[in-house]
Formats: C-alpha cells, sequence, structure tokens
C-alpha cells in the first residue's frame, strides 16, 4: 500500500506545490487524479520514484511509504520495485536508441536472471504489439509507437505500484482499449495521472481525485464544452495537395513506412480532423505538408502556386505532438523573440507581452523547467505570433484540457486560418466539429 501522509514540496527556489496532501492506494486499487497542466502531476510522479529528490533537488516535507517502507531511505534502483513511472514526455522516458537496449539495461538494473528476463520481455511485448520494434531506432517510430514502448517497459519492470502519466495520449482507440486491458488484468496498484477524462476511463478505476492548488479533492465530472462553431473568414486562400507519396525503409533492416495521399485540400477557415492508427502516417503528412520531409513526391499549391520544401516551411505552422523537439533556447522570453530574428522594437515587444498574456506564460520562465502542457501552450504562442495562413495541430488536446485545446484553435480560426487537427480522441474530434479524414493502409480516405 502507498501512503502519502502531510506532503508538502517545492522546488529550489520556488513556490510550494503541493500542501499538506494525503493519499493512500490499498494493494490492486486504481486511482486517477485528474488536474490542468502545470499542476504538479508530473512532480507527484517524480516524487514517488525519487528524482524529485535526486535529480531536481526539491524539497520535501512529510512522508511517502510503501508497505511501510519509507520511500525517501531507497536509492532509485531499490524503488524500481516498488514504485515506477512511465513519462508524459516519451522522449525523456526512452533512455537508449531502441527497445532492445532499454529492457536489457532495465534487466540488469533488476537483476533478473535469463528466464525471468526473457518471460517478462515476451509479455511485455505482447501487451502492447511491439515484438517487431525490439531493434527499430526510437527515433524512426511515431509519437504513439514510442509511448507504447514506454508501456512496455513499465510492465517489463512490474512494479507493485505502476505511476503512469498521461499514458493513454498518443494511443490510438485501439491501443486506448488495450492499456485499459492490460491494467485491469495486472495484480498491481496504478496511479494515473491526467489532463482531462477520457471515456476510456469509465469502469476503470476505484477512485477518482482532482488536483487543485496542491491539494486533493474528491472528482465530479463537468459537463464537456461547446463545440466549435463555424467562423466565416475573410481570407480566400487555398491548401492543395496533390499526389504525395512517401516511401522509407528503416535502419533496422526490418521496418518500413509508406504514404499515399493522392489529394487534399483545406481553404481559409476550414477545420479538418485527421486520425488514424499509431504509426499510420499522420504527422508524418503534417511534416511532408510543411516541408520538414525533402523526398516525397508529389506538390503541395498555395493559391495554385507550386512550393518548395522551404516555402512550406515559411508559409505553414506545425505544431509538433511533443513540442519539447521544437524548443531551443533558454527562456519563453527568448523562445518569443526568435519569431523577430532580432529585430526587436516596440512593436514587437508589445506583441510578445500580448501573446504571452492570451496563453498564461511566464515570459522570464525556463523552458527546461515548463511543464508538458506549459511547452504546449509555448509552443501554440510561437506560431500564433508567426501569423501563417496554415496550421496543423498535431495532437493539440494531449496534455491539455479540452477547454485550452479548443480556445487555441479558435484563436486561430477567428483570424481566418485554415486548421487541420490530429487527434485519437474521438470526443474532442466531435468538439472541433470539422471533417473528417482516415489514414488507413498507408493512403489518405
Amino acid at each position: 500500500m502507498l501512503n502519502i501522509k502531510g506532503l508538502s514540496f517545492s522546488y529550489q527556489d520556488g513556490p510550494l506545490i503541493f500542501r499538506n496532501l494525503n493519499l493512500e492506494i490499498g494493494e490492486n486499487k486504481r486511482v486517477l487524479i485528474i488536474a490542468p497542466p502545470n499542476s504538479g502531476k508530473t512532480t507527484l510522479s517524480k516524487i514517488l520514484t525519487g528524482s524529485a529528490l535526486y535529480y531536481d533537488k526539491g524539497h520535501l516535507e512529510g512522508s511517502v511509504e510503501f508497505d511501510g517502507k519509507d520511500l525517501n531511505e531507497l536509492d532509485i534502483p531499490e524503488r524500481m520495485g516498488y514504485v515506477a513511472r512511465t513519462s508524459q514526455n516519451t522522449d525523456e522516458m526512452l533512455v537508449f536508441s531502441t527497445l532492445f537496449d532499454d529492457l536489457e539495461f532495465e534487466s540488469e538494473s533488476l537483476a533478473l536472471d535469463e528466464r525471468e528476463k526473457n518471460e517478462r520481455k515476451a509479455r511485455a511485448l505482447s501487451l502492447f504489439g511491439m515484438e517487431g520494434f525490439l531493434e527499430t531506432p526510437f527515433s524512426e517510430e511515431s509519437g504513439g509507437e514510442k509511448k507504447r514502448a514506454g508501456l512496455c517497459e513499465i510492465f517489463f519492470i512490474s512494479p507493485k505500484l505502476y505511476v503512469l502519466d498521461e499514458p493513454f495520449d498518443d494511443l490510438s482507440i485501439y491501443w486506448r482499449e488495450r492499456l485499459k486491458e492490460a491494467i485491469l488484468n495486472e495484480n498491481a496498484s496504478f496511479l494515473v495521472l491526467g489532463s482531462h477524462y477520457l471515456g476510456v476511463y469509465d469502469g476503470l478505476f476505484d477512485e477518482i481525485w482532482r488536483l487543485d492548488n496542491g491539494e486533493l479533492f474528491k472528482y465530479s465530472k463537468e459537463p464537456l464544452p461547446a463545440y466549435i462553431e463555424d467562423i466565416k473568414s475573410e481570407c480566400s486562400h487555398t491548401l492543395r495537395c496533390e499526389n504525395l507519396f512517401l516511401k522509407r525503409n528503416g535502419r533496422d533492416g526490418k521496418s518500413g513506412f509508406s504514404l499515399d495521399v493522392p489529394h487534399f485540400e483545406i481553404k481559409s477557415g476550414d477545420k479538418v480532423v485527421l486520425m488514424g492508427e499509431n504509426g499510420s502516417g499522420k504527422s508524418t503528412l503534417s511534416k511532408v505538408i510543411c516541408g520538414l520531409i525533402k523526398n516525397a513526391k508529389g506538390s503541395v499549391e498555395l493559391d495554385g502556386v507550386s512550393l518548395d520544401n522551404k516555402e512550406r516551411r515559411r508559409s505553414i505552422s506545425y505544431i509538433m505532438q511533443n513540442p519539447f523537439e521544437n524548443l531551443y533556447m533558454p527562456t519563453v522570453l527568448d523562445e518569443l523573440k526568435t519569431v523577430f530574428q532580432g529585430k526587436i522594437g516596440k512593436r514587437e515587444e508589445e506583441r510578445i507581452e500580448s501573446v504571452s498574456k492570451l496563453f498564461s506564460l511566464n515570459l522570464e520562465d525556463e523552458v527546461y523547467k515548463l511543464s508538458y502542457g506549459k511547452a504546449k501552450m509555448l509552443q501554440v504562442a510561437i506560431f500564433y505570433l508567426l501569423d501563417r495562413d496554415f496550421v496543423i495541430f498535431d495532437e493539440i488536446d494531449n496534455a491539455l484540457t479540452y477547454d485550452e485545446s479548443l480556445r487555441c484553435i479558435r484563436l486561430f480560426l477567428e483570424r481566418g486560418d485554415g486548421i487541420l487537427v490530429i487527434t485519437h480522441d474521438e470526443v474532442f474530434s466531435t468538439l472541433v466539429n470539422g471533417a473528417s479524414l482516415l489514414i488507413e493502409d498507408g493512403r489518405l480516405k
């Protein structure tokens, strides 16, 4: 049993994140905590696994015990048998370059013999369909495939308490159900952390809590926000893709990928929703349209004029699935300044100040310390400043509340942009209220 008593926590020179927090999770119990970005969900997961103290140098008061043992007296490898976590940021939790290497490292940390290692590996790979991905470089996997790799690793570790930070994000409907089945069938306790309530949660949890201002309260379902109404645009631009085709062979010699897009069109003020299985090519299509992938055949036209890759990158915004892939500067202010390429005058300063308030950003915050959700908001703010005619939101609903995600989309629509939204969430797709597209069997339909 996990027993948290009187927990208060802050990072070095930072405000209190938790205030006298108490939580019990009994044997084989499943608990869900719902909270918006920057509320402390990930911090709580780090406290339970020890990294908040070992690596982030936080200050903790109160006790965190499991089966009567003080977890803070154990080093991180010792804790693995009791508590292990998956990170919201998939790149953060995948240590080496392949799943094979990560599992070998975890096996050594747990001191498993060959028989037990192979049994655990076969089971974990089967749970999340990763048998064919052992030697595939993580860099060649989609966001959903990397999320499944991370889940595979924690089920390989097989702790007494699984701490899963936004585990259903990035997963398609099929794999969300597979994860739900895995949780229900596991002989262990679970703490799941999420930004909003998903339909897949129904019937899964024994307790549901809401985290607010560092304290836990019983959760009660809130009504869904209003769907996005059609907004008439005064702009008249058309983005058209014709006969796009991309084929790649994986570096592991086994994996491969192809994508065929006979025709795709979006106009100013349009909102289009794109769905598909993990690894089907949704993000790849986005990168082709935006000119980030160079070896694709076919054409991308803006108002009838064909764009080369460089022109695409300047004309079409791509808000990535993982925001940290697109953030490089020390502070929020530094990131927003990059939009103006060093030409900062009074007008630019006023725009930065206005946009920072619009997206609830603190200009002095250090980027590497931002929560995953705040990093997403920063990425959205950057592209809002860039003010292009077409925007692709790649899983904007991951790590943000429905309200926040929809507000971001509305802001771009209200100024006449054409919007492509990639999501796995059927409820969110309904709220976006746009035309629907599907990638299936390597083809846009």
